[in-house]
């Protein structure tokens, strides 16, 4: 059975005192009686250990999370200022007042910021808050358990820290505040000693908020929330300004200490010398350590800056003064501080790339300062030979066992288990080979594993009797000693309890055999105690726990005793099964009831056998009443016929007969072993080794097999050799070989005198030995008899004896260090508990070994180490005369301190009460106050009726009554808050304490007026009565409130009036009705006037523009003329705004200006004026790209003039127009006398030929394919004209025009037309189709040109349509197409070369053109002549 340590939280063997992990002594009592005593329980949750630091304010303990299963440290907030705890009690006793107020403000602050501060879990350098709760009045905080030591203690071990290295240390720490810090947490009591440095090497911040939770703006006590050296200035004062710099400063302060080792003066002292002569009393840091660079020494001071102002703002800049390679001045100086982390120095850079190596890189410098070793062992020395050194593996678990023996290449094999009350279970107990001694790679190392102490599972005892139990625990292996105590539950013999070293323990818990048990048992009542012999009846047991069981017969005032116990699938364990007395049944109460308690179902349990031998786990299973069953299976590290494993774990209960499955080992697997002969010795070594053999070699001369190679070996073949075994090879060798002689066990002269005169050198290693004499030789490294070269090294090793060690004088030290000495000198330590007058708690006394004697290691000595005074325990005294309790104090050792005050309920002469609780050990010689009752008091009864409440009160209480107050009653003679009687008449004499009733006059009694509006009549009417006020009536009309029902009271609701006072009510007549009038049509003052005639109110609503009303009369009324409407009701009416008007503006484009016009909604457009432009033609006004003229108005508008250039002279030759003038067209004129072949059409007659010559503009319309049976030569093209749109099939042409030059062929149609075809389907002229111009929709030509209409479109203008039998006729020129049977035609497209687009009809349209925008040149061209017109300057 294992417990866990209040000193470390670790599990340690039950039967030990001494923890074997930490040292701490089971049952050690808190330094003070204000902490909570180990195995607390806190929030169902956390068990409470020893304290690990306290201070004014708090106390922090290690704890074990039972939830988690961690370590944690608690917290608890314990202010000694305002607080205090008794010893052995967990509640905290708060002091009353201020204090009081000020103690549960601190605590709601302690709670608040440990919830916020535990956000911050991904911060590194602050502890890690998991938990916080409220509980025994006050709270606690549950965080990360950090081993390790403070920085004030690192300092103090180490010394001062290079300046680099102390900024990487608090770097962690830094970052983290700055995040904290941004979340308004100020730590405000940053020192060396709130910083921890762990094991692990991390360096975290500790204690946050521990000063200002016990400190509020109430507080006048400082002394808590500074700390010289390291508190600014601005903690000094009550409204002092802190915030994230107030931290800095402390941050700061930390660095200097680090750096320079010297504790900065106080921050009040530096103020005081600056305002006094300038002088600023820190030095810095340069002045102590030289070389520190120049840029930190600058930070360090700007971070302790006196003045707020002047300081480092916060923990970003800080950063970046420490860090940045920019330089850093004296805050005075100025500086512009953007944290840059690409500029950090060049140490940094490579030691810190980021700030998890901050942890890193200090681990390894921490670990360089704490972790020590023998760097002069020289283990390299037996390399050469092939050999090893064997680690100490006893009391290492199993795992860490095999990692140090792989370091060695050496395995092990587990040859069994045993128990052992020194090693802990399932650690390494034995080796076969001792620590130190050289052995040859790979051998194996036979291990035993601790089963740790054997123990017994201690049986239900409780209540049983003494003779039965303590055979059964005699049986069981344990010793047995018997103590009786008196007992008003249990019967005479039974058991009360039991207790192993002084320690309690119950049943279910494991005790390691061989132990003594004191049994407590009961000797019935005490023969002291009085009691009145009486019947009682006899309570149903059954069903209850034996704890319910134990507190009913308290309750009845019966004893009990357990009869029997036996098991039950009915009832649970420990539950009461029968008793030998009927429930209800009558018995005297001195005698007894005997109960049969459960035991349950019955459960076995299943013993620990793994690694026992299979004998001995099969004796283990049978013995417990299980079955079992064997598989056999291959193991490397367990020897054949030890348990590999079990199928039932360990501790478990399960139902006897059970079968467990045992996996026995049949041992390692064997190998197969290659055939080394002919190889090099060394590969044959390596060959082997690597299968995990031992390798011997020894050498022969050969004729056939070179020097060199391995002429024999002493293993091969399939399955021939396990890990470990030796193998021996032969190897051939040139020179003449030597025989090893054997000298083990000879002195050492002996064996080297022997090895040297064999031919060997020799090399000696020194080893303790407890089989071997000293000076003889243990081992050798070549076997005896073996052939080796001359002058080849035999290692041997020789005998120092056993191993002697000196015990250390530990009398007089405190207990863990003692252990610790003893401990660091391979002595076997334990402890006992001894009281002493002389020797303080904790200090070893005496040592069962003396010091400097010499031993064995794990030579066992017991320290007796005192537990201070001899504790006694305080015995009952109340209740007991005087002369009785001084004397029962007495016989314990105890002295009594005698007070007297008087008592209602204790006779005089008898103990009422005692200083010190029944059963509390304290120290022998302690005085234990006592208070004796001097029997009831009696006094006079002050007469107090007529007088005021509390100076009644005062009277009767001053004179020894309790005062209790009657229901107060109303008195019309009695003023309120006088007495109008009391119970007991004044002057009466009564026992002090008597209470006296008083009854107190409420005055004359009122009622307050309830709220009666909007009630009916009679409603309120009743309402009233009720409270005994009496009602008169009045009427009034209202709008707002329903006839009959209340408008008012003559007193407000809530007043207090006396009974029958008269309150008027009024009652509504509804609204008083006039008639509406109508006033629409009139003028909005007219008809005002006259709705307010009428009684109503008029309110105007919002114009409205109007066609029939005019302007300022009424269109309309909210209320119809002639209706009912309630007297001064509102009528809303509209006004009219006449007929809408709008503006039209005018935008002349150049111009001359014109006025805008107000034109009336609906009005049309005309008349409109004609402005003026110079060298223009005014062509009209246009609104949204369309003609203005005759438009209808309907909102504002503004139109825009439209302008056409005017010549001013006819087509002149190029070169006349006045200087200055603009040109407004030209044009060329040419004789053109040669065209190519005309082009023929299938079908149609040419009828002749049209020249055209002139500028184009606009747009130019085509249609999709040429038509079909035109005649084509080289100079037409045909195809899609490039940059065309082929949705609309039009062209933009430039505003600047081109000059073409048209020839048009005309045809005209001689075939007989004998109808029209459909829209649908297309228009049909003939047999041959004629597609719509643009998209098949229109209906018409104009419609689809409708909006070109008046341009010149290639010279010609459509000019009308017209239909025949449902069909279209297409304008498509000057010549109109006519309709009769015979259909002459003609055709309009174009088809243009250089303006990269081309344009044609369907059926019967061709042209050719050539380019005249330039001076025509070339065939047939003459008389040419440039034609301009111009407009004049």
């Amino acid at each position: 059975m294992e417990k866990r340590c209040y000193g470390c939280m670790k599990t340690y063997d039950s039967s030990l005192k001494v923890c074997p992990n930490c040292g701490y002594v089971e049952g050690s009592r808190p330094e003070s009686p204000l902490h909570l005593a180990g195995g607390t329980i806190l929030n169902n949750r956390y068990e409470v250990g020893k304290v690990i630091g306290y201070g004014g304010f708090g106390v922090t303990y290690i704890a074990w999370d039972k939830v988690l299963e961690q370590r944690v440290a608690i917290k608890e907030y314990l202010p000694s200022e305002f607080s205090t705890r008794a010893p052995g009690v967990s509640q905290v006793t708060v002091y009353d007042g201020d204090k009081g107020e000020q103690y549960a403000a601190g605590m709601d602050k302690f709670v608040d910021e440990a919830r916020r501060l535990a956000k911050f879990t991904d911060c590194p350098g602050i502890v890690k808050v998991y938990d916080c709760f409220k509980e025994n009045q006050t709270a606690y905080i549950a965080m990360e358990y950090l081993e390790g030591v403070t920085l004030s203690q690192y300092i103090k071990d180490k010394g001062t820290i290079p300046p680099e290295d102390a900024v990487m240390m608090l770097l962690p720490v830094i970052d983290s505040l700055d995040k904290v810090n941004k979340a308004g947490i100020i730590h405000r009591d940053i020192a060396p000693d709130n910083i921890m440095v762990t094991k692990d090497g991390d360096v975290k911040l500790i204690d946050f908020g521990a000063a200002r939770y016990a400190t509020t703006i109430h507080s006048r006590s400082l002394t808590v929330i500074v700390k010289p050296g390291y508190s600014p200035e601005e903690q000094y004062r009550s409204r002092g300004d802190q915030g994230p710099h107030t931290d800095v400063y402390a941050v700061g302060a930390t660095l200097y200490k680090m750096i320079t080792g010297v504790t900065p003066p106080d921050a009040m002292e530096r103020r005081a010398y600056l305002e006094k002569d300038g002088k600023n009393t820190l030095q810095p840091p340069s002045k102590y350590v030289k070389g520190i660079s120049k840029n930190l020494d600058n930070a360090i001071m700007n971070a302790m800056h006196i003045r707020v102002d002047k300081r480092t703002k916060d923990m970003e800049t800080l950063m970046y003064e420490l860090t940045t390679e920019d330089m850093v001045k004296l805050t005075d100086e100025g500086i512009s501080r953007v944290f840059d982390p690409r500029k950090w120095p060049v140490w940094l850079k490579i030691a810190v790339p980021a700030m998890a190596a901050v942890v890193l890189v200090l681990s390894g410098l921490f670990a360089a300062g704490i972790i020590g070793f023998n760097a002069n062992r020289q283990d390299d020395i037996y390399t050469e030979l092939g050999m090893v050194r064997v680690p100490w593996v006893v009391n290492k678990e199993l795992e860490e066992a095999s990692v140090k023996l792989n370091e060695k290449t050496l395995s092990y094999s587990i040859a069994g288990k045993e128990y052992s009350s020194d090693v802990p279970k399932d650690r390494v107990l034995t080796q076969d080979i001792e620590g130190a001694m050289p052995v040859k790679e790979n051998t194996v190392l036979n291990i035993t594993i601790s089963g740790g102490a054997e123990t017994k599972t201690l049986p239900k005892t409780e209540g049983s009797n003494r003779d039965e139990v303590k055979k059964e625990l005699e049986d069981m292996g344990f010793s047995v000693t018997v103590r009786e105590e008196y007992s008003d539950v249990i019967a005479e013999g039974g058991i009360i309890g039991q207790n192993v070293d002084g320690i309690e323990v119950h049943s279910g818990d494991e005790i390691e055999i061989g132990s003594e048990i004191e049994l407590i048992v009961s000797k019935g009542r005490d023969p002291q105690t009085q009691l009145v012999e009486q019947d009682i009846v006899v309570p149903d047991f059954t069903g209850m726990t034996y704890d319910e069981a134990l507190a009913q017969a308290e309750s009845a005032g019966i004893m009990i005793s357990i009869i029997d116990k036996r098991y039950s699938d009915r009832y649970a364990a420990d539950v009461i099964m029968e008793q030998n007395a009927e429930a209800g049944s009558t018995i005297r109460n001195t005698e007894s009831v005997g109960l049969v308690i459960s035991l349950g179902i019955k459960l076995v349990k299943v013993p620990d056998v793994q690694y026992m031998n299979k004998d001995s786990a099969i004796e283990a299973l049978t013995a417990n009443e299980l079955k079992y069953t064997i598989v056999e299976a291959e193991n490397e590290n367990v020897a054949a016929g030890v348990v590999i494993s079990q199928s039932v774990e360990r501790d478990s209960q399960v139902a006897p007969g059970t079968s467990v499955e045992l996996v026995v080992s049949t041992g390692p697997s064997k190998k197969d072993v290659p055939d080394v002969t002919g190889m090099d010795e060394a590969d044959a070594k390596s060959t082997l080794s690597a299968l995990g053999l031992v390798v011997n070699v020894s050498y022969a001369n050969s004729d056939t097999v070179p020097n060199g190679k391995v002429i024999s070996q002493s293993i091969t073949g399939s399955k021939a050799a396990k890990k470990g075994d030796s193998v021996a090879i032969v190897v051939s060798s040139g020179e003449t070989l030597f025989a090893v002689p054997n000298v083990i066990g000879s002195d050492r002269a002996s064996a080297e005198a022997a090895l040297k005169n064999a031919g060997f050198s020799v090399m000696v290693d020194e080893q303790y030995s407890e089989t071997v004499a000293a000076g003889q030789v243990i081992s050798q490294s070549e076997t005896s008899g073996s052939n080796i070269k001359k002058n080849s090294t035999v290692l041997i090793v020789v005998s120092k004896g056993a191993q002697m060690i000196t015990v250390p004088n530990v009398v007089g030290k405190d207990s863990d260090s003692a252990v610790k000495a003893m401990t660091d000198s391979g002595l076997s330590v334990s402890t006992a508990l001894q009281s002493s007058d002389t020797v303080a708690a904790g200090q070893v006394i005496s040592q069962s070994v003396g010091a400097g004697t010499s031993v064995k290691p794990g030579t066992p000595v017991t320290l007796i180490v005192s537990s201070g005074v001899e504790q006694v325990v305080v015995p009952n005294v109340a209740g007991s005369t005087l002369a009785d309790a001084q004397s029962a104090l007495s016989g314990c050792g105890l002295f009594a301190s005698v007070s007297e005050q008087y008592s209602d309920n204790v006779a005089a002469g008898v103990v009422i009460s005692q200083s010190v609780a029944a059963g509390s050990s304290v120290n022998k010689g302690s005085s234990v106050g006592i208070v004796v009752s001097r029997g009831p008091e009696n006094a006079g009864v002050p007469n107090v009726i007529g007088s005021d409440r509390s100076a009644a009160i005062s009277a009767l209480q001053a004179a020894g009554f309790n005062v209790s107050e009657g229901e107060a009653q109303y008195s019309d003679s009695v003023p309120a808050g006088c007495v109008i009687s009391q119970d007991v008449a004044g002057g009466s004499q009564v026992k002090k304490g008597t209470t006296v009733t008083i009854v107190v006059s409420k005055g004359q009694e009122m009622v307050t007026v309830p709220s009666v509006a909007g009630m009916t009549a009679a409603e309120a009417e009743s309402r009233l009565s009720q409270y005994g006020i009496k009602v008169t009536r009045s009427e009034e009309y209202s709008s707002t409130v329903p006839a009959g029902s209340v408008i008012s009271q003559s007193i407000s609701a809530g007043g207090s009036v006396a009974k029958n006072t008269a309150i008027t009510i009024v009652i509504s007549k509804g609204p008083e009705l006039v008639t509406v009038p109508d006033v629409t049509g009139m003028d909005a003052a007219s008809a005002e006037s006259k709705l307010t005639q009428s009684g109503l109110s008029a309110v105007r609503g919002s114009s409205e523009y109007s066609d029939a009303v005019p302007e300022g009369s009424v269109i309309s009324q909210s209320v119809s003329a002639g209706s009912k409407a309630a007297r001064n009701s509102t009528v809303t009416i509209v006004i009219s705004k006449g007929i809408q008007s709008f503006i039209v503006s005018f935008d002349s484009n150049g111009g001359s200006s014109v006025n805008s016009m107000t034109v009336r909604k609906g009005d049309t457009l005309s008349g409109l004026p004609t402005p003026t432009k110079d060298y223009c033609d005014f062509t009209g006004w246009t609104y949204n790209g369309s003609s203005a003229n005759g438009m209808t108005v309907s909102s504002d508008m503004t139109l825009t003039a439209n302008w056409r250039d005017k010549a001013t002279s006819d087509w002149v030759a190029e070169g006349s127009i006045p200087a200055g003038a603009k040109q407004v067209d030209e044009k060329w004129t040419y004789t053109y006398t040669t065209w190519s072949t005309e082009a023929a059409l299938d079908g149609y007659t040419r009828t002749g030929n049209v020249r055209q010559n002139e500028k184009e503009s606009g747009i130019i319309v085509y249609i999709e394919s040429q038509p079909s049976g035109l005649q084509n030569n080289n100079q037409y093209v045909v195809g899609t004209p490039t940059g065309w749109d082929n949705d609309t099939g039009t062209r933009i042409i430039t505003s600047t025009g081109e000059f073409r030059e048209y020839y048009y062929w005309h045809y005209s149609r001689t075939k007989e037309y004998y109808g029209w075809g459909t829209e649908s389907t297309g228009n049909y002229i003939g047999d041959k189709g004629v597609k719509a111009i643009g998209d098949s929709s229109f209906s018409n030509y104009n419609e689809y040109v409708s909006s070109f209409a008046g341009s010149t479109w290639d010279g010609h203008v459509a000019s009308g349509s017209s239909k025949q039998d449902g069909g279209t006729v297409y304008n498509l020129g000057q010549t109109r197409l006519p309709f009769n049977p015979y259909v002459s035609m003609w055709f309009y497209r174009i088809n243009i070369y250089n303006a990269h687009f081309t344009d044609y009809t369907k059926e019967f349209e061709y042209f050719q053109s050539r380019e005249a925008a330039s001076v025509p040149s070339g065939d047939g061209v003459s008389n040419v002549q440039h034609l301009v017109r111009y407009i004049p300057k």
